[in-house]
């Protein structure tokens, strides 16, 4: 009977009030919790962290949807007097993502899964590859996957006949389901399909409900009218400026000022296989290949263990995050949208840790059947070795608590900038970073710092990337001209000055018009570059992409400054060139000259390059790497 209880675990009630259910609930919270504490970066780090924490600190707006509820909850921790302002953000994100496990716990409880199963499942999903990764900054994933999580054991519940809906439940399930939608909406409802299913069966009590079900959800969306008030309140620490239309509202949360970049031109149909290739290969990821195979067990024993309703429930909730986002995206198969994609699955993961525990109790139950094995000893033997395997493999990738290469590259910015400077700040790597520092730390009061999203200018704001270009040059000639301050910018910055080039920025060199770009090396950046140059590269991946582009502007800095192109032997290139963007510059440059000697060079070089195509990042770095090739082959053929 025992075995039949473990093979098909719904038979049995399952009573998640008992003390064991208390004690492993306190044991995912607490370890869980203490694991991201330890972790934790205590300042700054890239991705959006530096945009959350300026938008906490000053309680506005964060980037397109806005995000308004999870940047009011990190404004509360933003006063607690303990730590850094980095470090209490991350601490809520923490929290939060601590809760999301304990969510999935009392999930699979609800499923009728044993404790030890479902205590696996939940910290497997807590230290797992990028769930960690985005449990110890300041983002709003982690939040997201609470809140599905507590919708979807809420639908669940009403969805079991031994359970009726009322109107406080309703209620409660329409406030959880409006807090995602004010969290990250879009996430949200490409996973909704699950809790539908899940709450089939009550979808006429649930109807009885409508109107308890409807306040709720309107209670749930408040946070966007205090995100419409917070703009007018803080308009300059907020992403784009006031909304002062529901023209501006839709295209503030309907993201319409990402479409660009959400839809790559040249992205096809063979990206999306890829991509749906690469999301396969980093759902196995995030467990090892021991959570993995128990995964693919759990998916396959379902079927035979839950209704088939919650099944394809789960199918749907898997799917959501991953396929059918990846068919709406239209993004390009490369290392950066990689990078930016591979967040989005979370939710995605966390059913898949469910099915990792399912697995692991099909395995037992299997086990049982064929030696005579002490069942408990078996189950924790197993589930302390799915856990703990992958907490020991993503340990070194997100212990971070040491993490200050964002820092490090913000200081070295302000403290290049000469008095009074103003440094417009348009790339996130520049923005998050340099803007923690200035904005919350108190780095540098005399620069003034200009969001590349809204430009002040005779008190009035302008979003600059949504105008058109002829306009764009008017109002930053305008704003060049309004300040007798040096100014300084990052990219995305058009003006018809002079230039020097910094290696990290640009300075407008004012009244000279067409004058060639100028470099200049100034002893805060060559000490920056020196500790570079000391350092192995990173292994977050959005600082890895950032270090190679460093490397690159490195090179580009150290050529401009000797006056002539590096040439010689590919061996006697500076670190700085030696990666693929360092060689795909040099190259170019090689090429442009257009000598014989030139020729041959820049084909040595091209022919190393083409063994670094993994460090490329985006399309266009493997396309110009063919295109130098065939030129460069071209002109050397022809100068024999």
């Amino acid at each position: 009977m025992a075995s039949l209880l473990i093979m098909n675990p719904s038979v049995a009630a399952t009573d998640s009030g008992t003390s064991a259910d208390r004690w492993a609930t306190l044991l995912v919270l607490a370890g869980t919790f203490t694991c991201y504490l330890l972790t934790a970066p205590r300042t700054v780090v890239l991705e959006d962290d530096g945009y959350f924490l300026q938008a906490a600190w000053f309680n506005a707006i964060a980037h397109p949807p806005g995000y308004p509820l999870y940047v009011a909850a990190a404004h509360l921790f933003t006063l607690i007097p303990v730590g850094s302002v980095a470090l209490r953000v991350h601490a809520l994100t923490g929290l939060l993502a601590a809760l999301a496990c304990v969510a999935l716990f009392y999930f699979a409880r609800r499923l009728s899964l044993a404790i030890i199963p479902a205590l696996a499942a939940s910290l497997a999903l807590g230290f797992s590859a990028t769930f960690w990764s985005q449990a110890i900054i300041a983002d709003v994933y982690s939040l997201n996957v609470l809140l599905f999580l507590t919708a979807a054991v809420l639908c669940h519940g009403m969805g079991d006949k031994s359970h009726s809906v009322t109107a406080r439940t309703a209620a409660l399930l329409g406030l959880t389901y409006g807090f995602g939608l004010s969290n990250h909406w879009p996430l949200l409802m490409l996973s909704t399909p699950m809790l539908v299913l899940l709450t089939w069966p009550a979808r006429v009590e649930l109807w009885r409900s409508r109107y308890a079900l409807c306040s709720g959800l309107a209670l749930g969306l408040l946070p966007y009218a205090w995100m419409i008030w917070r703009t007018h309140v803080v308009p300059e620490y907020s992403f784009a400026g006031p909304i002062e239309s529901w023209r501006d509202f839709r295209f503030y949360v309907g993201r319409e000022g990402f479409a660009e970049s959400d839809h790559n031109a040249d992205a096809g149909w063979r990206d999306r296989v890829q991509f749906s290739g690469f999301v396969l290969r980093e759902t196995a990821r995030q467990f090892g290949w021991y959570g993995a195979t128990l995964g693919i067990l759990g998916l396959a024993a379902q079927w035979r263990v839950w209704p088939r309703r919650v099944g394809w429930a789960l199918v749907f909730g898997f799917l959501g995050n991953t396929f059918l986002l990846i068919l709406m995206l239209g993004f390009d198969y490369d290392e950066f949208h990689r990078n930016t994609f591979r967040v989005y699955p979370l939710i995605s993961y966390a059913i898949f840790a469910l099915w990792a525990g399912l697995g692991l109790q099909w395995v037992v139950a299997l086990a049982r059947r064929t030696a005579a094995i002490r069942l408990a000893f078996l189950q924790a033997a197993l589930g302390v070795l799915l856990a703990g395997s992958i907490l020991l493999l993503y340990w070194p990738a997100n212990y971070r608590a040491e993490d200050i290469w964002a820092d490090a590259y913000g200081r070295a910015i302000l403290a290049a900038l000469p008095e009074h400077a103003v440094l417009y700040a348009n790339a996130d790597t520049v923005s998050g970073p340099v803007g923690y520092l200035h904005h919350v730390n108190g780095l540098r009061p005399d620069v003034l710092l200009v969001n590349g999203h809204s430009l002040s200018l005779d008190g009035k704001l302008f979003r600059p990337y949504a105008l058109p270009e002829p306009d764009l040059r008017e109002l930053i000639s305008a704003f060049i001209s309004s300040t007798p301050r040096p100014i300084f910018y990052s990219n995305d910055f058009p003006h018809t000055h002079g230039v020097d080039f910094f290696g990290l920025f640009f300075q407008v060199r004012k009244g000279m018009t067409g004058v060639a770009e100028r470099a200049v090396l100034v002893a805060q950046l060559a000490d920056y570059y020196q500790v570079i140059d000391g350092i192995s590269p990173p292994l977050d991946p959005w600082m890895n992409m950032h270090y190679r582009l460093l490397r690159q502007d490195q090179c580009r800095l150290l050529v401009a400054i000797r006056g002539t192109a590096i040439q010689g032997a590919v061996a006697d290139l500076p670190a700085a060139c030696l990666g693929l963007h360092g060689r795909l510059l040099l190259a170019e440059q090689a090429l442009v000259r257009g000598a014989p000697e030139d020729a041959e060079f820049a084909f040595n070089l091209l022919q190393d390059a083409d063994m670094l195509r993994a460090q490329a990042i985006w399309k266009a770095d493997t396309t110009g790497l063919d295109a130098l090739r065939a030129v460069a082959a071209r002109r050397k053929g022809s100068s024999h």
